[in-house]
């Protein structure tokens, strides 16, 4: 049994994330020392090391805890956008508005450390134009598998001239463009990111059969099992029924977009997006130990250093009802540490601030 590992050193400035594997050192009996050697600091009462010579900061965590530790930084975060380029898109200025914001929102300097890759809805064959009296669109899950534009770091500008260059096309397809993303969705989260489906229309689905408000939802629910999201984002008046997306994606109810003002419209569609963004919080993944040993998940404390000040653990709420806590992505059979909205935001907040993740003392607030 693993006594102790110590993830140290993830500092949250934004797209800073240091990652590395486990060090064999376990030099935690002599004074803190840089690059995490000795960070725990110990005897000799290392004033540079995380506890220096007066124990831990709360919740049992001791010097004594710790043998071995690892450099790690936030795990990624990357969002599957679906947006709606369907005909009905042109009126009330719907496209104008939110095209706008899409182009702001992947060029915008704050998406920094974020991933994110774009699919339209409906695809349409290069070289083809699908109308009322020509519908053309794709019906199979497969053509929605590639975006338009693959995951990408942020920001980025090579999306604006592609937002830039789009023509409106006929046909909504919502349930094969969530079927075919879903499955890149579950590629990129195969790599260790935090993914979540973003998907943006004017209108109900529309074309293929069994396309429908209730069968996109029932897939959504599918893929939130899976721990991937749904967002919704519905742009104008007919959206009443994408709460069953939503629901069935995770997310409750969509985000609503008024369409009486092109302003207005550019406006709230960016802020949904970034709203979408804050939700993605602050994750942490678990790295394998060193030596073929193993963690016991019942002895894991996360400990939050502000900038300039003293370190404090972290109580563990499995729920997240201690907004200030932290919590595994999975109970049965962790992969991430997630912090939970409030202590996320502090965290976020301080682009000084350290978060270190302790094992071998006895999980603070945890029942064992």
């Amino acid at each position: 049994m693993m006594k102790g590992i110590l993830l140290v050193g993830a500092v949250l400035s934004a797209g800073i994330a240091a990652c590395g594997g486990i060090s064999g050192s376990s030099d935690f009996g002599g004074p803190g020392g840089a690059n995490g050697d000795g960070a725990l600091g110990g005897g000799d009462g290392g004033a540079s090391g995380l506890f220096g010579d007066g124990g831990g900061p709360g919740g049992g965590v001791t010097n004594a805890c710790a043998t071995d530790h690892a450099a790690a930084g936030l795990a990624p975060s990357s969002l599957v956008f679906i947006m709606d380029r369907s005909d009905s898109m042109s009126q009330q200025s719907k496209w104008p508005s939110c095209s706008a914001a899409l182009r702001t929102f992947f060029s915008d300097p704050t998406t920094q450390g974020l991933n994110a890759s774009l699919t339209w809805l409906p695809y349409v064959a290069p070289n083809q134009r699908s109308t009322g009296s020509n519908p053309v669109f794709s019906c199979n899950a497969a053509d929605y598998t590639t975006p338009a534009i693959p995951m990408t770091t942020l920001p980025n500008a090579s999306f604006a001239s592609l937002i830039q260059a789009q023509q409106l096309q006929f046909g909504t397809p919502t349930l094969p463009a969530l079927e075919g993303s879903a499955t890149y969705a579950a590629q990129v989260g195969g790599s260790g990111a935090k993914v979540a489906i973003v998907l943006a229309t004017d209108g109900l689905p529309y074309g293929c059969t069994g396309n429908t408000a209730q069968t996109v939802g029932a897939a959504a629910a599918q893929l939130a099992q899976k721990g991937i999201l749904t967002y919704v984002i519905g742009v104008g008046t007919a959206t009443g029924n994408l709460d069953a997306i939503a629901q069935g994606g995770g997310t409750n109810k969509p985000f609503l977009v008024p369409t009486s003002n092109p302003q207005q419209t550019e406006q709230a569609f960016l802020a949904a997006i970034k709203t979408i963004q804050g939700t993605l919080g602050c994750s942490y993944a678990i790295p394998a130990p060193s030596g073929g040993q193993t963690i016991n998940y019942g002895e894991v404390n996360v400990v939050f250093t502000p900038a300039g000040g003293q370190p404090t653990t972290l109580t563990y709420s499995a729920d997240c009802s201690n907004p200030d806590g932290w919590h595994y992505d999975n109970p049965q059979s962790p992969t991430q540490i997630d912090l939970c909205t409030q202590s996320c935001g502090t965290a976020k907040a301080d682009q000084g601030a350290k978060m270190d993740i302790v094992f071998g003392c006895a999980t603070n607030g945890k029942a064992q």
